[in-house]
């Protein structure tokens, strides 16, 4: 039978090496909704706003949320696992999502009598929805893994800085990878173009007028 402390460090290597690829996917997750979100804006500049903003809103409600309840949760690996299964739901459901917001976006931009401005608006707040979910459950993995394996001991800071820079190099290992992911035209952003006929040519993303005020 195995040593416990053998089996204990072997589990934990195997959780460590998950949050390595966690910072991974995380930085493959943000580049790929960068590509996907560029087809549906139009214009990058928008993509990368949006996408910017709901992951470091996200990562920081992630983080406040799982401080404040973590003196009342218990088992904290499994908590950790099940937020690591509710970021990959999340994220295979976004492409899904997205298609289904563009007539729900152009409904309220209709209802409301928006133009430009407000059209920008209007989808910068549905997709920053969309994106919240899945950041804010990326935010919450660090402060659980960290009171899960490290504690409040001696070297809980050091320990603590060590996990963080294990799943940061995963990210830079994520960023490497995404940057050979293309996403392809003939999906949202012609669902969006199709759901935009109600609305005026010069307001839509890419429109002349659009290309003029960029």
């Amino acid at each position: 039978m195995r040593n416990d402390g053998h089996t204990v460090a072997s589990g934990a290597g195997i959780i460590v090496l998950c949050f390595f690829l966690s910072g991974a996917t995380g930085l493959v997750y943000q580049v790929v909704w960068l590509r996907l979100l560029g087809l549906v804006f139009g214009h990058t500049v928008y993509a990368t706003t949006t996408v910017l903003a709901a992951f470091m809103a996200g990562l920081a409600l992630g983080s406040l949320l799982a401080a404040r309840r973590m003196p009342r949760l218990r088992n904290l690996i499994a908590i950790y696992g099940w937020l690591e299964v509710g970021i990959g739901i999340c994220c295979a459901l976004l492409p899904v999502a997205l298609d289904h917001a563009a007539p729900l976006w152009v409904g309220l931009s209709n209802f409301l009598g928006l133009r430009y401005q407000g059209l920008l608006l209007m989808e910068f707040l549905l997709v920053f929805a969309l994106l919240v979910v899945p950041t804010t459950l990326m935010g919450a993995t660090l402060p659980v893994l960290s009171q899960a394996l490290v504690g409040d001991g001696a070297g809980a800071r050091r320990d603590v800085g060590a996990l963080y820079a294990i799943n940061t190099c995963g990210a830079v290992l994520g960023v490497a990878l995404a940057g050979r992911v293309r996403a392809t035209r003939r999906g949202p952003r012609l669902r969006w173009r199709a759901a935009l006929g109600p609305v005026d040519d010069d307001a839509r993303p890419g429109s002349e007028t659009h290309r003029r005020l960029l």
